[in-house]
């Protein structure tokens, strides 16, 4: 009987929930060793309490054979059984101590070197849409993974986008993979594996898109994310779930302002105004805040035959971290004079090293190596 088995009939043991199965993963070496002991030798060799160890010999039996039909079913299905001992487990969720300790996954997990959530209500408005659209479209030259759970409104204004974008994206499910929920995102989500995206759960195949299901799953979510984006929630919407979570993992949590008078708005008005997650108005942020390489992925190192003045260093540098600036900003923020500056900016530009923005702002036209 392999590891999968043996960790997935864990996770089907009434009461131990991912805490404790990473626990009994981390205590014993080989999974298999822990449904051969008796009660008694849990107790007295490993130091369980009596009412774990009574429970894990009374059910392991029922477990086990669930265990081997599950995982049946999912090679019958092309799903892959990813348990948190495998090196194919992502391990940025890997870090989370509720982490789930087995997951379903239909595709192939994108690479996720740099990863953003993006979730919110399931009535997006207009500006909801348009936001979504226009962040990760300003994300899109560092090539980042979108993280979304398929529901209607904001998650699927993000998945389309990010398939818009040729970007990878993931679905996290409330449900197992037998099923699509909602019906009509069918379409949608064999898009997202077609394009190199995959969907994610941790429920078993056949299990229906239960109430409670939703929550646990905004876990995965935040867990698989650098950071997650609110878009538009109410007071008391689910999206916040996830940004507190987020928020407990460590991870940035933005959330984008709004009309003060909409309730799609206020639960982004109470995340900046509570200090849980900083205001976003541009895809900028995310890269600043997450400090993400600022270089488009089209973008190749140059080799320029001429040195670069101190003053070109110091403000190729500051566009480089800064992203598109102002000569307002520049000066302001590097203290430098306003005739300086413009005269770097003109060198700088005829050396096609920036390039000039209609309102009087610069960014990066080249990558190039400087000491």
């Amino acid at each position: 009987m392999n590891d999968n088995t043996n960790i997935l009939a864990l996770k089907l043991i009434p009461k131990i929930g991912n805490i404790t199965a990473k626990k009994l993963i981390e205590h014993f070496n080989d999974i298999e060793e822990l449904f051969s002991l008796s009660s008694k030798q849990l107790q007295n060799h490993y130091g369980l309490s009596p009412l774990l160890a009574n429970t894990i010999n009374k059910y392991k039996t029922e477990a086990l054979l669930k265990a081997e039909r599950e995982i049946k079913i999912a090679e019958q299905n092309n799903i892959n059984v990813i348990t948190i001992i495998e090196p194919d487990y992502p391990s940025k969720l890997k870090e989370c101590i509720d982490a789930p300790i087995c997951i379903f996954v239909n595709g192939e997990i994108p690479l996720l070197d740099k990863s953003i959530a993006f979730v919110g209500t399931r009535k997006a408005s207009f500006y909801g849409r348009e936001v979504v659209e226009k962040l990760i479209q300003e994300i899109n030259s560092l090539s980042p993974v979108i993280v979304s759970g398929l529901a209607t409104g904001i998650d699927t204004c993000a998945h389309k986008a990010a398939l818009r974008n040729d970007l990878p994206t993931i679905a996290v499910l409330g449900q197992g993979l037998s099923n699509i929920y909602p019906a009509e995102n069918y379409e949608l989500a064999t898009e997202i594996i077609k394009k190199g995206g995959c969907l994610i759960t941790e429920y078993f195949y056949d299990e229906p898109p239960l109430k409670p299901h939703f929550p646990e799953r905004n876990r995965i979510i935040a867990g698989l994310s650098d950071g997650v984006v609110v878009v538009q929630t109410k007071e008391r919407g689910g999206a916040l779930i996830t940004a507190n979570i987020a928020f407990s993992y460590d991870r940035s949590v933005f959330a984008v302002p709004g009309n003060i008078n909409d309730p799609l708005a206020q639960g982004c008005l109470n995340l900046i105004k509570n200090y849980k997650a900083e205001i976003i108005t541009e895809g900028n942020d995310i890269l600043k805040t997450l400090n993400w390489d600022l270089i488009p992925k089209n973008m190749t190192t140059t080799i320029i035959p001429f040195p670069l003045s101190q003053d070109e260093k110091t403000i190729y540098k500051f566009l480089l971290n800064e992203g598109d600036s102002s000569i307002d900003h520049i000066c302001n923020c590097l203290d430098l004079g306003i005739d300086i500056v413009s005269i770097t900016l003109l060198n700088l530009e005829f050396a096609e090293i920036i390039q000039s923005l209609p309102g009087k702002r610069y960014r990066i036209a080249k990558y190039i190596k400087i000491d």
